[in-house]
């Protein structure tokens, strides 16, 4: 029986986006764990999601979801985080309010038979972190005090049936991001606008099911302001500054297989292309003296050394016609921050591996649906002598994160028309 959209959904979702976003606390760059249904199962979900987040992970998906569906989800990260001094001379320094708040909301909506659009808006990458003042004895601090990074991903896709069982799906985003980053002598502050397009494919065989995805790079072009504090204030005041950063593209590849009416299993390979980001450099248009100039420390341009990196997932879902779903997963994450000797406190990340488990129960038109993932990160360590910077660091960390999602799927009804069927009907 069709049922009239729940319009507050998407609204409350959209508000929540935008208020809660700002307020993400990371020591991250990335998180895509932005559907229960999907983390619960370690993110492998290329191949088969029959949940509306599929218009994020795979759009080429949304071709298989009935009718209109919306979903909301929160997802709450409670780090495990200090920079140690390797020779143990100065106590370790926690972040401050270390938590981090993530909403997504995803819509789709089947048009006719063979075609579908969906639309997703979350917060796959960024980044706020907060030391205390002076930490490190200054020398910390001189790196980095305060860092905000928000880069949001609003995207629009498109689905077609081009075969039974067959889907290929196109689409394009776009990411209004923002940073801002503190330290004593001077506070950095910027806006981009970056654009960029998504493809995906799924096949379903009998119980075989393929699936390839992908998100393109794209580029922020940062323009903002340079206030500089104390001495330098008076020198140089506040100076507009640029800088360029191209975001990675991302490629994810699965394969999975129904081996019982209810017990699904999924592996994928999600491959991120980090090495677009060698260094961050920031200008100063106005003021070529600033271009590289040892007192905006860290080094400008501050080396990187990103790598590409690969992720390898493994996920399972056992299903119950009365409506339980139970889900586990697990995988190894390789970091792009492979050169020691450029770990920054700003990232400081680390390979790791990673557990998963969820479940869900259908309530009606609602599905609700619940995840916990654990992750587990390489000791990362380098001696003052060796860094670039001359700042040693030592870091032991790991993550705990938990999903909230509500599904609603109330508009089913009647299949579509097919298109050979609407152009027949105008006739």
């Amino acid at each position: 029986m069709n049922r009239s959209f729940p319009a507050w959904t998407l609204c409350v979702a959209l508000v929540l986006l935008v208020a809660l976003s700002p307020q993400a606390r990371s020591a991250g760059l990335t998180l895509r764990e932005h559907s229960a249904v999907a983390q619960s199962r370690a993110l492998a979900v290329a191949a088969k999601l029959e949940d509306p987040s599929t218009a994020f992970f795979n759009p080429a998906g949304i071709a298989f979801l009935e009718g209109i569906q919306a979903q909301v989800s929160g997802t709450l990260v409670i780090p495990d985080f200090a920079w140690q001094d390797p020779t143990g001379a100065l106590d370790a320094v926690p972040l401050q309010d270390p938590e981090l708040v993530l909403p997504a909301v995803y819509l789709t909506a089947r048009l006719l038979d063979e075609v579908a659009v969906g639309l997703s808006a979350n917060v796959p990458y960024g980044l706020i972190l907060n030391y205390p003042t002076g930490w490190a004895d200054g020398d910390g601090a001189t790196l980095v005090e305060s860092a905000e990074l928000v880069i949001p991903m609003i995207n629009s896709n498109v689905s077609f049936k081009v075969a039974p069982g067959v889907a290929v799906a196109i689409g394009a985003f776009v990411s209004p991001s923002s940073v801002t980053i503190k330290r004593p002598t001077v506070t950095l502050q910027g806006d981009a606008v970056g654009v960029g397009g998504t493809f995906g494919v799924q096949a379903h065989v009998d119980r075989l099911h393929l699936g390839l995805a992908y998100q393109s790079r794209f580029k922020l072009g940062i323009e903002g302001t340079a206030a500089f504090q104390g001495a330098l204030a008076e020198a140089f005041g506040e100076q507009p500054v640029i800088s360029n950063i191209i975001m990675p593209d991302v490629a994810s590849v699965g394969i999975g297989y129904d081996l019982t009416e209810k017990l699904y299993v999924e592996a994928d390979v999600n491959y991120t292309g980090w090495g677009s980001i060698k260094e961050l450099d920031i200008q100063f248009p106005e003021e070529p003296l600033l271009n590289g100039n040892p007192i905006i420390k860290p080094q400008n341009p501050a080396p990187l050394n990103w790598e590409d990196a690969l992720c390898y997932r493994l996920g399972a879902q056992w299903s119950d016609p009365a409506g339980w779903s139970l889900r586990l997963g697990g995988g190894y994450d390789g970091t792009p921050a492979v050169d020691d000797t450029t770990i920054t406190p700003l990232v400081p990340d680390g390979n790791r591996i990673f557990f998963t488990a969820g479940a869900g129960m259908k309530l009606g038109d609602y599905q609700v649906d619940a995840a916990y993932l654990y992750a587990k990160f390489d000791t990362r360590e380098v001696s003052s002598e060796d860094h670039v910077d001359g700042f040693g660091q030592k870091y032991e960390s790991s993550a705990q994160l938990v999903t909230l999602s509500v599904t609603w799927a109330g508009m089913q009804g009647p299949s579509p028309k097919t298109a050979a069927e609407t152009l027949e009907g105008a006739n």
